[in-house]
């Protein structure tokens, strides 16, 4: 009799997901059922019993670092705990799993039936002798958590999604994955040597280019020193050191002539130095420009011509703004007399004014008298009487008379006043423009005298002979020519000399040619020769690449070996579970025409790496012909072949675990299926405890109505945000 493997007993938590308050289930030896809506905490006590194991979930995606999405947000301690209590015919093992929010690691302790306890990754070492199995076998080969997410992977219409999810379920996910590690190491090396190989040939194009482009300069030099009448025979270093000092010849004598510091010359002494020798010669001719420079400027002719020009225009110009002002004083004087009594004229006329005014107002007096006198003749009618004096006056003939008065005599006089005031005036405003031009013209005629002083003694200052006022524009003139005459000296000298320069820079342009012809002459034969022997970056690149080349044979030689036991393995797998998948399809499915299932394993070629390639094919056993299930089965009959290629591994491959979880297991099958499935959970229930979760109240039903009163134990869930998930209701 074979040993009792482990089973659920009892789960106890608080505090973790969906789950709050302290919550506690005891699990029935063969079959228990969650029955729960969605959203009631069914995946989280699931969950819980998968953390206690293993201390991960493998399809809860980690909210940060610390994981804290595994802890209630409600619970007043802030910390999730788990333990679940396994049953084997040694005992009891308990397993206790805790983790506080914020904190990276959770703590593990596990305590044998034989007493012994264990804490931290002792406790994780003991967990694996005791289960028998990783959090990998769990999930994938070992076939004892059927999560609703591992059947979605078989319902996939995308191959590479189906593929991975029977890698998984046959145990060779990670070889997988180290196919996928080896194949993601292989591109790089093989773009590394595509690059290398790149290089190479860029280096060995870019030094073909550089040998070209140097020929093309070298030719380019030859035909510059043939223009300069230099044939290829002429293009030597001795040709050079002959025309050096042919140059250095020319520079001693020139230097001589005008006793120029220059320094002694030398010859270069190969055709590296042909550059320094350049520039002391350059350096030569400016020192000889410089000392004959000098030279000319102590002659001062030039800057003697421009004085002497400079001081006839001075003369000529304040002779001519003094003619101006005395033009312009003579004109002031014929209108105005002498300028001296331009201001008494000005107080005469202001008295004039002065009169004119006074005699209007004396005039205005009589003429207001005269005017008040006639009102008053004319407003008493029947007055005779002077108002002064009493006699006795003409009226009518006072009052005509004082009429003829008022309108004429008086009138002409006041008139007469004003006008002469006005003439007066106008005087005084000329007077005044008058004055204030005496002023600036006097003025002008002060500062022009000055200025003539000044230039005539700088202009005395330029002749050498002593000269009347009159005559100095003249004898300016005859000294001009004199200088004229030595400036045509200075520019002789100074053109012959610049003769010899060109004839100097002339001979230097004959040895730059060949200097520069022997360079690139040199550069071309070390290009070619290096052309011959091959570049240095394409040496290296070569031995990179030899090196590259056995790695990428590395690679692909373990992607082959990967590649075999993954085939092998997945193949075993298959072979040793085909007959019970097919026998679970047959019940499970049920289907009409395609009665029987089978499934391959081919290798395919992604990327330069072999991987399994499964085919899930059905056959019709009426007519022989065989057809792709995903091409002719409906969702729930392919969630019908996935159940029977799980169930098929529960019952099959070795562990310590004597229980199989399956979470939703109904998905999108009709009752005719479900029936069939709850026939196969019972027939595993006494060799596998059973543990379903479900929202399905059919499925729950059905399962109820298969299953013996005291072999099944139903706990109804509810949940709230406060308290979380509860066990509301227990059905024996």
């Amino acid at each position: 009799m074979s040993a009792q493997k482990l089973r659920h007993v009892r789960l106890k938590a608080e505090g973790f997901r969906g789950i709050c308050d302290p919550i506690e289930i005891d699990f029935y030896r063969q079959t228990t059922v969650l029955s729960a809506p969605n959203g009631s905490g069914k995946t989280s006590i699931l969950g819980a019993i998968e953390w206690a194991l293993f201390g991960e979930l493998q399809y809860q995606p980690k909210e940060n670092t610390t994981n804290d999405e595994l802890v209630n947000i409600r619970h007043r301690a802030q910390s999730a705990t788990v333990r679940i209590d396994l049953e084997s015919d040694d005992g009891i093992a308990s397993i206790t799993r805790s983790k506080k929010a914020g904190k990276r690691a959770a703590g593990a302790t596990v305590q044998l039936p034989n007493g012994e306890e264990y804490v931290g990754t002792e406790a994780n070492a003991a967990l694996f002798r005791l289960l028998g199995l990783t959090f990998d076998d769990f999930y994938r080969a070992r076939a004892v958590y059927l999560h609703q997410e591992s059947i979605r992977g078989l319902l996939t219409e995308d191959p590479r999604v189906c593929n991975e999810a029977l890698d998984r379920l046959f145990g060779v996910e990670k070889l997988r994955d180290m196919l996928k590690a080896l194949s993601g190491s292989a591109k790089p090396v093989r773009d590394a040597l595509d690059k290398l190989e790149k290089s190479k040939r860029t280096a060995v194009d870019r030094l073909t280019g550089a040998v070209e482009q140097v020929e093309a300069h070298r030719q380019r030099a030859l035909d510059d020193a043939k223009k300069k009448g230099l044939s290829e025979a002429d293009l030597t270093f001795s040709a050079v050191a002959q025309l050096a000092r042919q140059v250095i010849d020319c520079l001693e004598t020139l230097a001589a002539s005008i006793v120029a510091p220059i320094k002694d010359q030398s010859e270069p002494d190969d055709a590296d130095g042909v550059d320094s020798f350049n520039r002391r010669v350059t350096e030569a001719i400016k020192v000889i420009r410089q000392t004959a420079t000098n030279a000319a400027i102590a002659a001062n002719t030039s800057k003697q011509t421009a004085a002497v020009d400079g001081a006839r225009t001075t003369l000529r110009r304040v002779a001519a703004l003094l003619d101006g002002v005395d033009k312009s004083v003579a004109e002031l004087q014929q209108g105005f007399g002498n300028l001296d009594t331009l201001d008494e004229q000005k107080a005469t006329a202001e008295a004039a004014v002065q009169q004119f005014r006074e005699a209007q107002e004396k005039l205005g007096i009589s003429e207001r008298i005269v005017q008040d006198t006639l009102t008053y003749l004319q407003a008493s009618v029947g007055e005779s009487n002077c108002p002064a004096c009493g006699q006795e006056i003409e009226r009518d003939a006072l009052i005509a008379r004082l009429e003829g008065h008022l309108s004429g005599d008086l009138r002409t006089e006041i008139a007469a006043a004003h006008k002469s005031e006005m003439e007066q005036q106008r005087r005084i405003g000329d007077l005044d423009a008058a004055i204030t031009k005496r002023g600036r013209l006097l003025k002008e005629r002060q500062q022009y005298g000055e200025e003539m002083t000044n230039a005539r003694t700088e202009a005395r200052a330029l002749l050498t002979t002593n000269v009347a006022d009159d005559h100095l524009i003249d004898a300016l003139d005859r000294q001009k020519e004199k200088l004229f005459q030595q400036a045509s000296t200075v520019d002789t000298e100074r053109s012959k000399r610049e003769e010899e320069i060109e004839a100097i820079q002339s001979l230097m342009g004959r040895l730059r040619e060949i200097a520069r012809f022997l360079e690139l002459d040199a550069n071309y034969q070390e290009a070619s020769s290096r052309l011959g022997k091959g570049d240095e970056d394409s040496s290296v690149a070569e031995q990179q690449i030899e090196s590259l080349s056995r790695l990428e044979n590395g690679i692909r030689t373990i992607a082959d070996i990967v590649t075999a036991e993954a085939s092998t393995r997945a193949g075993d797998a298959v072979e040793n579970a085909q007959v019970d998948i097919a026998r679970l399809y047959k019940e499970l499915c049920n289907h009409p025409y395609f009665d029987d299932i089978e499934i391959s394993v081919e290798s395919q070629r992604l990327s330069g790496i072999e991987r399994n390639n499964y085919f899930i094919r059905t056959h019709a056993s009426t007519d022989n012909r065989q057809t792709l299930a995903s091409s002719r089965l409906s969702t729930a009959q392919m969630n019908c072949v996935a159940l029977s290629v799980y169930l098929a591994l529960a019952t099959q491959l070795q562990h310590n675990i004597g229980f199989v979880i399956l979470d939703d297991p109904s998905q999108n099958l009709d009752t005719e299926h479900k029936q069939a499935l709850v026939g196969i959970l019972s027939r595993l229930a006494p060799q596998l405890q059973v543990l379903v979760g479900t929202q399905d109240s059919e499925l729950d039903e059905l399962i109820g109505s298969a299953t013996a009163e005291e072999s099944l134990d139903r706990k109804c869930l509810s949940w709230s945000p406060s308290a979380g998930c509860a066990v509301v209701a227990e059905d024996g």
